[in-house]
């Protein structure tokens, strides 16, 4: 990402074996900051996500795969849909494709009254999501703040999540949690504790074989 007195410059390249290409400007937003910026590859689209902490929204774009050594041409920016209440307030998204084509996406509401992990999905290429479904309550659970999510999808669409519990006034990670839904994200599992104390950001992957790592 570049920085400009107009906004944010997100930049793109691609390549193989032989080296990377030039990189490229891929979308030009008005927010003086871009964070989590992550990108997602189907079979025939590139999607990116990133938040905007000054407005506390999360957006995402696509662009068809370039075809041999032809440039990506990106669409316009699509703001992820978040519960009520919960507007501006959203962080730490984590985008995938999975084998089906299908857009999944989670973020946190770290603060106040819907502060938790929500997921949405897309089968429109990222052009509608789904209303937000809520993974986790850190309401409920009692917890003071929540943030740092990572996803993973298996081969039979089972979605897995993980995310952190965080310091309230450090911001710092200090457990992890994750949970699961072989619904399509209607329901979810119990928060699993993975690990408490120190920790950093959690990262998920799903083997063919269907193992959760």
């Amino acid at each position: 990402e570049a920085l400009d007195e107009s906004g944010t410059t997100i930049m793109y390249a691609s390549g193989d074996d032989s080296g990377w290409e030039q990189a490229v400007q891929a979308l030009h937003v008005e927010a003086r900051e871009v964070e989590d910026l992550s990108i997602a590859v189907g079979a025939e689209w590139l999607h990116v996500v990133w938040g905007e902490p000054e407005t506390g929204a999360i957006y995402t774009a696509r662009a068809s795969l370039p075809r041999d050594s032809g440039a990506a041409t990106w669409g316009e920016a699509v703001r992820l849909p978040v519960p009520a209440g919960a507007e501006g307030a959203a962080v730490s998204p984590h985008l995938l494709v999975d084998l089906r084509g299908r857009l999944h996406a989670v973020y946190a509401v770290p603060l106040d009254e819907g502060r938790g992990v929500y997921y949405v999905w897309s089968d429109s290429q990222g052009l509608t999501w789904s209303e937000p479904s809520r993974v986790f309550d850190a309401v409920v659970a009692g917890w003071r703040r929540v943030g740092e999510t990572s996803l993973a999808v298996d081969t039979d669409g089972a979605v897995y999540v993980a995310w952190a519990r965080l310091a309230l006034l450090t911001g710092v990670p200090e457990a992890l949690c994750l949970a699961e839904s072989h619904d399509g994200g209607i329901d979810w599992s119990g928060a699993y504790a993975m690990a408490e104390g120190p920790v950093g950001t959690p990262l998920l992957g799903v083997s063919q074989q269907g193992q959760v790592h």
